[in-house]
């Protein structure tokens, strides 16, 4: 299996996990949209820099661990450029933005209330299911009371 050739070096995802953890795998257009934002804004940077303190903690380790990074310190060189930033945008969407495929299933409850002359309640409801069986009696469109979804994943 080929595996897609990611335009920036490890070094530069994980120091936009440090900002976005969910960098790589956001799905939101909300958070989508600010991250792309972000990214196209000739300030980001700076804006980054100031904010990479209350980015997440464990990240912000691995970083120190990694790469001997600290806040404070410069980002790397290949965040500077517009162009490259770009580059990460068009990745980004690429790759979150594609429609996932979830299978949900419609159950409707359809309900008929039918006399029937019988001995006993037992009797009266065994006559009915064998007439339901037989096509005796068939519910209808006219017969919906209630529908309900669920989604399975």
């Amino acid at each position: 299996m080929k595996t897609k050739q990611l335009v920036a070096s490890e070094e530069v995802y994980d120091f936009l996990k440090v900002i976005w953890p969910d960098y790589e795998t956001e799905s939101r257009y909300d958070n989508l949209s600010l991250i792309v934002c972000t990214l196209s804004d000739p300030d980001c940077v700076r804006w980054l820099s100031e904010n990479m303190k209350f980015g997440d903690e464990k990240q912000l380790a691995l970083m120190k661990e990694k790469y001997g990074w600290e806040v404070g310190d410069k980002l790397p060189e290949w965040l500077h450029s517009s162009y490259h930033r770009l580059l990460l945008i068009g990745e980004l969407l690429e790759s979150n933005l594609k429609l996932k495929k979830y299978t949900v299933e419609i159950t409707e409850t359809l309900s008929r209330l039918v006399s029937i002359e019988a001995e006993n309640p037992d009797e009266a409801e065994r006559l009915v299911r064998e007439k339901y069986k037989s096509c005796e009696i068939v519910l209808d469109a006219d017969d919906f009371q209630d529908y309900d979804t669920s989604i399975y994943e």
